[in-house]
């Protein structure tokens, strides 16, 4: 049987699969259309959502709304690269990807304005509004440049228009643009903090330690929040959360390629060193006669403690404990999955924790130059045994 919702005009809207029996529920609906509280399509909407029969929205709506932002964001991406290509700002390239990044705003503020039925309406406002909110910020910082503050003025925007676009619908997509938004904000504000110790010419031998801690703070503030405040912030801890598995794997195999180089630096200079002594070819004092590196050349040369990796720079191995902080936090992550895991979190953080253990470990391992990798494979080995015979023991006993 098929029952309709009146429209205020005298009009109505036939809705499908309808009980037979009175239903207050829709009773009530049908007053406040009859109203004009609400249209027709909100009461369907809220009529399904009280059945738990969702929306009907054909997929060709959400694949034309997918075909439109990919293009629209490859405008903007496609200005990003060439807008200043020639130093001078092209606004032959600049100008209509600044229209295409306005314009993902724009479908995102009709839709929010003009579409009736909730469905469509979060179809149109979440992956449009999110691009554009990212795409909008990123032009305003092509257009700034290098002025200074400009990646503050760029994370700030992305953040603030993602977190509108949340509170008018919150879905995900805006939960993942504020995320980019507040990692912009965050690393600069790092990176203008311990400046120092992250300066790629001096590589100063806490340069791990600092990104390590920074990155495990910014994953547990991020997913602790997230699961207090958002709609749907489970899944921005996940997210979060792989960005850093990702950004500690990335920081461990830096530093052990750097480590890498200098050891093969500092092998050449020995051999160098070794193979002309104290004494060079025809009598001549290498140490005596030759200009002093760490003084400067005769000849207008640059003292070495003046260039990067001179005499004063970091020594092969210097990293070494920067790594082991880099598996320390990630240890420190490994277990904040798992907890979160057993307070009912999602599979998610389980499988963030697997991967992360599986993937960090023999990347430190190796970066280290381990010598003898069998004692953490054992060590690996008898952890796991543990955990497992414990497991398995308070099963056996309590399925008894």
């Amino acid at each position: 049987m098929s029952e309709s919702f009146p429209r205020p005009d005298g009009t109505v809207t036939a809705m499908s699969q309808q009980p037979t029996e009175f239903d207050p529920f829709r009773s009530a609906l049908g007053d406040l259309v009859s109203s004009g509280s609400i249209t027709p399509a909100q009461a369907d909407a809220a009529w399904r959502a009280g059945i738990g029969q969702p929306a009907i929205l054909h997929r060709g709506e959400t694949v034309a709304v997918a075909l439109g932002t990919t293009l629209l964001s490859a405008a903007v991406t496609l200005a990003l690269w060439w807008s200043r290509f020639d130093d001078g700002l092209d606004w032959a390239v600049y100008g209509p990807g600044l229209g295409a990044a306005l314009g993902l705003v724009v479908v995102a503020l009709l839709a929010w304005k003009l579409v009736g039925d909730p469905e469509r309406r979060a179809n149109l406002i979440a992956w449009p509004g999110a691009a554009g909110a990212v795409g909008v910020g990123l032009m305003i910082g092509v257009g700034m440049d290098d002025t200074a503050g400009t990646v503050y003025v760029v994370g700030a925007v992305i953040l603030a228009l993602s977190v509108v676009g949340h509170l008018i619908t919150p879905r995900p997509p805006f939960l993942f643009s504020a995320l980019l938004g507040l990692l912009m904000l965050y690393l600069q504000a790092v990176e203008d903090l311990f400046g120092d110790a992250l300066d790629i010419d001096e590589l100063g031998d806490n340069a791990g330690m600092v990104s390590a801690v920074a990155t495990v703070l910014f994953v547990v503030v991020v997913t602790i929040l997230g699961r207090r405040y958002l709609p749907g912030g489970e899944m921005l801890g996940v997210v979060v959360g792989l960005v850093g598995t990702l950004a500690l794997t990335v920081l461990a195999i830096g530093l052990g390629v750097i480590g890498f180089f200098m050891s093969m630096f500092d092998a050449f200079t020995s051999d160098f060193a070794t193979g002309f002594g104290e004494s060079g070819p025809d009598g001549l004092s290498v140490t005596d006669e030759l200009p002093s590196a760490v003084e400067g050349g005769e000849f207008g040369g640059p003292a070495m403690d003046n260039v990067p990796f001179g005499d004063s720079g970091p020594q092969a191995g210097v990293f070494d404990n920067d790594l082991w902080v880099v598996l320390l936090c990630g240890a420190a992550l490994v277990g904040f999955w798992l907890w979160l895991a057993w307070r009912d979190g999602p599979v998610g953080y389980r499988v963030l924790g697997l991967t992360t253990g599986a993937v960090l470990v023999p990347v430190v391992s190796v970066a280290l130059g381990t010598e003898h990798p069998g004692v953490w494979t054992v060590v690996a080995l008898a952890g796991g045994l543990l955990v497992f015979g414990a497991v398995v023991s308070r099963a056996v006993i309590r399925s008894r």
